[in-house]
């Protein structure tokens, strides 16, 4: 057991550290994951070094570089005035005008994090606008991101996938995302609509709106290719699934990868001069890259030498069926309070999968949902990575302190909420 105290040790001190000194886990993970390594676990460096989780990091910035073009060149900005002057003769409707374009921003590749730090300010500005509360645009932002964020083609997506396939369940992996996805849209929905009902969203009265100015030559050819690429990327797998015994589309689907279909994205973007190679790059957040990559090191260093299943055996002696699931929540909330949910809680925990399955017999979609889920809700905190990103949109010092309050409790209300879900069967 003296590695597994080891591991948790380096794991808690990296939390712990970045917390406090505000630097990236990631690169505290990487740190510990060499010193371990080197001195304790027998590796060499070019063993360490290629623990670095490749495929997930092109993955993330082949998608999050272009969907900087969107984000560099206007287009996103653009299109979220358009949406807020539609609305402008039913302005009730507003809020779930702004909630679906996180969402579809989000899910379309965009992931999360860009949404927390590229729309809150566009948000926050259209909420003083049109009179609506910042707290509310808050929660449209953290809720719909989050949403948007868990699609199988995003960040979010991506990442569950590809620690599904570490745990083992490669053939699962596309559904254990999915299932994912419907019970983040239920777990945070529910809270969009709450908030809307209790912040009195409905009672939003006609504002006076300049017409925003009309999407330029090179908005329209972005956003064209953002649909094609979409379509690339979705459509062979459907058509897959619809003929199943076709050898065409299954050769299709292989192509359909997001991380091919990100690349030649990029590569239209740059043929037809939509955007500066380098403004798309400043837009990409490495952070979160170097965040979730960084912990992938830590934790395969662990695996690599048998510290999960040292860890796994013990679960299996000291905790029964009936709070395993329960157990699990709490740990992944708790973590996330002060942590990534991407980077640091779907990392660690997602490896323990497989032993909480054979506790509890529970599906692997359903066991991934609730160590992701809770972490997105705990995800609030200011402390953690999608409150404070969305905090720093709120222009005016007063409304930052006021949400700032909301999103320090939101977390234990929310772990509450969920809990109570999951005990009704909502959530499965």
């Amino acid at each position: 057991m003296s590695l597994v105290y080891m591991f948790i040790a380096a794991l808690l001190i990296s939390i712990i550290l970045g917390f406090a000194l505000k630097i990236n886990i990631g690169y505290i993970a990487i740190a510990f994951a060499f010193i371990n390594g080197l001195f304790f676990y027998g590796f060499s460096v070019k063993q360490v070094v290629g623990m670095w989780p490749l495929s997930l990091f092109m993955m993330l910035l082949m998608v999050m570089l272009f969907y900087g073009f969107a984000i560099a060149n206007g287009t996103v900005e653009s299109l979220a005035g358009h949406i807020a002057y539609s609305t402008r003769k039913v302005p009730y409707l507003l809020p779930f005008a702004l909630w679906l374009f996180c969402l579809v921003i989000a899910a379309s590749g965009a992931g999360p994090y860009a949404v927390f730090a590229f729309l809150s300010p566009i948000v926050m500005g259209i909420s003083i606008k049109s009179g609506m509360r910042r707290l509310l645009a808050a929660v449209i932002v953290i809720t719909g991101g989050s949403i948007g964020g868990q699609f199988p083609i995003s960040a979010g997506g991506i990442v569950i996938k590809n620690y599904a396939t570490m745990a083992g369940y490669e053939a699962l992996a596309s559904s254990i995302a999915l299932d994912v996805f419907i019970n983040t849209l239920i777990g945070q929905g529910l809270i969009f609509l709450g908030m809307y009902i209790v912040l009195k969203g409905f009672r939003l009265t006609e504002v006076n709106m300049e017409k925003p100015e009309p999407l330029n030559q090179k908005q329209k050819i972005t956003l064209g290719i953002i649909v094609f690429v979409l379509a690339l990327t979705v459509l062979p797998a459907l058509l897959a699934m619809v003929f199943p015994g076709s050898a065409l589309f299954k050769v299709l689907k292989g192509f359909g990868d997001v991380t091919a279909t990100s690349a030649i994205g990029i590569i239209l973007c740059l043929f037809f001069r939509v955007g500066k190679e380098k403004d798309a790059i400043n837009k990409v957040p490495w952070n979160t890259i170097i965040l979730i990559c960084g912990m992938g090191v830590l934790i395969q260093s662990a695996v690599s030498i048998g510290v999960i299943d040292s860890l796994s055996k013990w679960i299996q002696s000291n905790v029964d069926a009936t709070m395993a699931a329960y157990l699990l929540i709490t740990t992944s909330a708790v973590m996330s309070f002060f942590s990534s949910t991407l980077g640091v809680v779907v990392p660690t925990l997602s490896a323990l999968v497989p032993v909480f399955q054979n506790i509890t017999g529970a599906a692997p979609g359903f066991l991934f949902s609730i160590l992701t889920v809770p972490a997105l809700l705990t995800g609030y905190s200011p402390f953690s990575s999608s409150g404070a990103i969305t905090m720093t949109g709120v222009p005016s010092e007063e409304e930052r302190n006021r949400i700032f309050k909301f999103l320090l409790a939101a977390p234990f209300v929310w772990y509450v909420y969920f809990n109570l879900l999951v005990f009704i069967g909502a959530i499965r």
